[in-house]
């Protein structure tokens, strides 16, 4: 069975909403990290908006960077209630009940998934028990507006499994979800 890995950028007071607005504190290592999670096997899922956000940011690089490369040719799944999202590689839309689909993407032969941003979608995962680990990004600020990370008990199974503080201030948290909760 693959696993959802939930990968989620928050400030230190738990707001999550539009992160590429923020004063960017990272670091070669951290970026590095982040790219880690990202390379391999993994597909990616998103919500609607996110993933017109990263096809936005992504599909187009000229030149293509290392993430640019890695996002276009990565499967993406879109989970949307509309037909109309633009067009990127590799891309299948997920309509209808969006936590059927994942749980069978998740029982289905495969890499793990990979959850980018997609905080609605998160909350009803999170809610759910799909999501099998969340790693954060702590970002070293704070920001009174905005969405925050989804609170869902579930969250109270998940145990922390590793962390590491960057020289940006950056931080990354690694919590997992017990197989048996």
């Amino acid at each position: 069975m693959r696993r959802l890995i939930a990968n989620e950028e928050v400030t230190l007071n738990g707001m999550a909403g539009d992160p590429h607005l923020w004063p960017n504190h990272q670091t070669p290592d951290y970026v590095a990290d982040q790219a880690a999670t990202l390379a391999g096997e993994a597909e990616l899922l998103f919500g609607r908006v996110t993933y017109e956000m990263m096809h936005s940011a992504w599909a187009n690089q000229t030149p293509p960077t290392p993430i640019s490369e890695v996002m276009t040719r990565a499967r993406k799944y879109v989970v949307s209630g509309t037909q109309t999202l633009p067009a990127w590689n590799n891309t299948a839309l997920l309509s209808g009940d969006p936590l059927r689909h994942v749980h069978d993407l998740k029982a289905s032969a495969g890499p793990d998934l990979v959850l980018l941003g997609s905080l609605t979608l998160l909350q009803g995962l999170l809610d759910a028990g799909l999501v099998d680990e969340l790693h954060l990004s702590v970002h070293p600020l704070l920001r009174g507006e905005g969405p925050a990370l989804p609170l869902s008990r579930a969250l109270n199974v998940f145990t922390l499994t590793s962390h590491r503080a960057y020289e940006g201030g950056m931080a990354r948290v690694v919590l997992t979800r017990p197989v048996d909760a």
